[in-house]
């Protein structure tokens, strides 16, 4: 479920866009399941090249060494593969359950960026747990498990990567990581740049209906540029075999980060004509260097498995704006604000687990504090736009169990997770206690796996949270001209949902069925101003919404070629009050996936990839454009025993992404919005490895999830 925006040029510059007597843990950190599984419950499977998917514990694994899946191109490409994941606009995601949070042989993924230093051929296995069990932050909706080869080695290896892109604009990309194992010794650091352009055009219908129907009719272009230097820089040391310490720097900005756009909109009030408007808008990023700072320590105490993890982070940035706007029949005006932000976190997590009961059982606490300041400066307040100070504070603290143990019939898994947060809203250096709350629940999960003749089977539940982003948080009012403004909600409610899913696997066949339920969900809403009503204010708020989600997945293989056909459908129940009516949100939405691998003579490969998405509705909007595929097609050629990769690729060839726009629905108005962005374009990688050897470090990180909210 999405969130839309309808001040779409305001963020110019974002578009740039298993039982033994001594069970062991196979994935330290991640999985609770037991090694056995495989052996009661992979009977189904008898090898990789045959059937490559199976239920594992708490998860569907896709085996990708000895299979097709790695001479992939990149891992990026590969996910797109693995059943259950699919392509957004936005990247990767699971199926039903939106983007999932990625780890590495237990570590947490701290970008995207670290899964494109990962060749498929790197790549033992991938695992989908669409229910995330206690261990995993309460907002954790899915988790996409990736295991690795381990390799052996020592010296030093180095991975360059080069892409040059070309859609209406030029970017490029480039990182080179280098990496030093001695002994108990590994060094690793790494530097990567970002050059790119970005634009955007769209058109927006709004119909307002308060004492008069206002309509307005709005065509909108944006470009935006960014330069991005990042650079890392760590190590692991293993003090005994046993024990394990390590420390990683990531030190990143953004430069000349702009963006600028002009708005065009006419005006009529009951049908008639009353005003032409003539925007344009200029916007300017600021930034400070962004520090990230992680430590942790892994260790064997006993006969488990000890692990402590500390994170730090501090950003500053600022955003200039500034609207000129110019009226055929009214006053022009000139709108300028300065945000200015500052973001501190703090976060630890630990965790021990340990055989008990013919099982493993897992323990840990975790606590997070945030401190944000995101203030609004406007020089001259007018036209309903004041300056506004806010500083928002959060300490969240956590505790969870966690149980895992074979039996003859297959695997139980249970988990109980309670979290404590405190937040604070501070309005001009003043605690406002409307709107700060103290809040604690329990998040229970439990999972059960098995098998049946030649398939199987998994059924889970869990409970989980969606925490209001700090942005969705503000009060801070953005001006997009005189009958559309937009703003925050501090009042907003956090997310709780409740999700049954049922797994089968048979063969090269895979479904799923999931429902859920979203208690105060987050929506786009808004209404009219009482001051003015022919202006109105977005904002978000909170709507209860059940859903459910069947998929299948067929991935058969027929000699050099690997297709595999994905069906899904998604469906929501939701009635609503729109301009004095109930209006029903229940038409599902059908996504299907047709992804095709030809593995070629001579090291060439090449691979397809095109994915539909039906109209339907999702939240309060109606997606109303038929027939929107997506199409990418790559062909890649290896050199040197695969260290020299070169990569050709059309992505969205039909030029289709952000084609499906939402039309939404409010109790006093109505919006129509659809576009174009530089998606479609031809990309050039480049990529030289030489002695692949990765780093060992095992940190986890405390704060990603929280991160995700800044």
């Amino acid at each position: 479920m999405k969130t839309y925006s309808l001040l779409a040029f305001a963020g110019a510059m974002m578009t740039c866009g298993t039982a033994t007597a001594m069970p062991t843990a196979t994935d330290t950190g991640d999985s609770l399941r037991v090694d056995t599984m495989t052996q009661n419950l992979g009977e189904a499977v008898v090898s990789a090249q045959r059937a490559i998917a199976r239920i594992e514990g708490d998860a569907l694994v896709t085996m990708v060494s000895g299979t097709y899946l790695e001479k992939m191109n990149t891992a990026e490409e590969m996910l797109e593969q693995i059943p259950g994941l699919g392509r957004t606009k936005d990247g990767i995601e699971v199926i039903g359950k939106g983007a999932p949070v990625y780890y590495i042989n237990g570590r947490r993924v701290r970008d995207a960026a670290e899964l494109s230093l990962l060749r498929p051929s790197e790549i033992r296995a991938v695992e989908v747990v669409r229910n995330p069990g206690a261990r995993y932050d309460a907002t954790t909706n899915a988790v996409v498990r990736i295991r690795t080869i381990k390799r052996q080695g020592e010296g030093i290896s180095l991975d360059a990567l080069g892409q040059l892109k070309q859609g209406r604009h030029t970017y490029g990309n480039t990182s080179l990581d280098l990496n030093y194992r001695r002994n108990a010794l590994d060094i690793f650091a790494g530097i990567n740049y970002y050059q790119g352009k970005g634009y955007g055009d769209t058109e927006l219908f709004q119909e307002v209906n308060a004492d008069t129907l206002w309509t307005q009719r709005i065509e909108q272009t944006s470009t935006g540029e960014k330069w991005h230097l990042g650079g890392k820089l760590g190590f692991n040391y293993d003090i005994t075999p046993r024990h394990s310490i390590g420390v990683r720097y990531d030190l990143s900005n953004d430069f000349d980060d702009r963006g600028c756009g002009t708005l065009s909109a006419d005006v009529w009030a009951n049908g008639q004509y009353v005003d032409h408007l003539e925007s344009r808008l200029d916007i300017k990023g600021k930034h400070d260097p962004l520090h990230q700072l992680n430590a942790y320590y892994v260790g064997q105490i006993g006969k488990g498995e000890l692990s402590f993890d500390a994170d730090f982070y501090t950003n500053k940035h600022e955003k200039q704006q500034i609207t000129v706007e110019e009226s055929e029949n009214n006053d022009d005006r000139i709108v300028e604000s300065v945000n200015p932000v500052s973001n501190q976190l703090f976060a630890a997590k630990g965790q021990y687990a340990f055989p008990l009961w013919q099982g493993r059982f897992c323990v840990g606490a975790q606590y997070t504090f945030t401190d944000r300041h995101d203030d609004n400066i406007v020089p001259t307040e007018q036209y309903g736009v004041v300056t506004s100070y806010s500083q928002l504070k959060e300490q969240n603290a956590a505790a969870f169990a966690e149980y895992a143990r074979s039996f003859k019939w297959g695997q139980l898994s249970a988990g109980l997770r309670y979290e404590y947060v405190d937040f604070d809203y501070f309005s001009a250096g003043i605690y406002r206690p409307e709107q700060s709350r103290i809040y604690h629940r329990f998040f229970p999960s439990v999972s059960l796996s098995t098998k049946w003749k030649q398939t199987q089977w998994m059924l889970s539940y869990n409970t989980k949270t969606r925490r209001p982003t700090y942005g969705e948080l503000s009060s801070n009012l953005t001006y997009g001209n005189r009958y559309l403004m937009q703003s925050g909600n501090p009042l907003l409610k956090p997310v709780i949902t409740h999700d049954v899913t049922l797994m089968g696997v048979w063969k090269f066949l895979q479904g799923v069925v999931s429902f859920n339920y979203a208690k105060d969900q987050i929506i786009t809403w808004g209404e009219a101003l009482k001051n003015n009503p022919s202006a109105i204010h977005i904002y978000q708020t909170n709507h209860s919404i059940p859903s459910m989600t069947a998929m299948i997945t067929a991935a058969p293989k027929v000699k050099w070629w690997r297709p595999q056909f994905t069906a899904a459908v998604q469906k929501q129940w939701l009635e609503m009050d729109v301009q004095g009516q109930k209006m029903r949100f229940n038409k599902p939405i059908f996504v299907g996936k047709w992804i095709n691998t030809f593995t070629l003579p001579k090291d060439f490969t090449i691979n397809t990839n095109l994915q539909y998405t039906s109209p339907g509705d999702t939240q309060n909007a109606r997606l109303t454009r038929a027939d929107v595929f997506y199409l990418n097609v790559s062909l890649q050629k290896t050199m040197l025993k695969g260290a020299l990769s070169f990569t050709l690729s059309g992505e969205d060839l039909l030029h289709s992404i952000g084609k499906n726009a939402p039309r939404l629905f409010l109790p006093q108005a109505l919006f129509e919005q659809s576009g174009m962005s530089d998606t479609r374009c031809v990309r050039l990688s480049v990529r030289y490895r030489f002695n692949a050897v990765r780093s060992n470090y095992k940190g986890k990180g405390a704060a990603a999830e929280h991160l995700n909210r800044l």
